[in-house]
């Protein structure tokens, strides 16, 4: 299912030559919070909770398919930081770190080169 949610517009500004030259409209904006207004009967995160995404952050509103949204306990610009923290992490243990986890390739940019 699909919701659409209201964004509460709390933006942190990404950019990359691929999303300036992205022909447009296309729906801008990554790491966004807000407020659920209407859902399909499985989107499964009720209307009026709070919800985070990484998708067409900013918009006003958004169309936004419901596993790609996480229930989020308000709509706050700190509950954002939430959604790259943990890829944060994951960055730093394998490239930093040199994590190894058996049976999955995270290889990262350097280790993608040499290979």
């Amino acid at each position: 299912g699909f919701v659409l949610l209201r964004y509460a517009n709390f933006w942190g500004y990404h950019s990359s030559k691929s999303a300036a030259a992205a022909a447009l409209p296309y729906d801008a904006g990554f790491e966004s919070v807000g407020v659920v207004v209407a859902g399909a009967p499985d989107a499964g995160i009720p209307i009026g909770s709070a919800a985070v995404t990484m998708d067409a952050g900013f918009s006003e509103y958004a169309l936004v398919q419901n596993r790609r949204i996480l229930p989020a306990p308000c709509p706050a610009p700190e509950v954002v930081a939430l959604l790259t923290s943990g890829l944060t992490a994951s960055i730093a243990l394998s490239e930093v770190g040199r994590l190894q986890i058996p049976g999955f390739s995270n290889a990262g940019p350097q280790q993608r080169q040499q290979q």
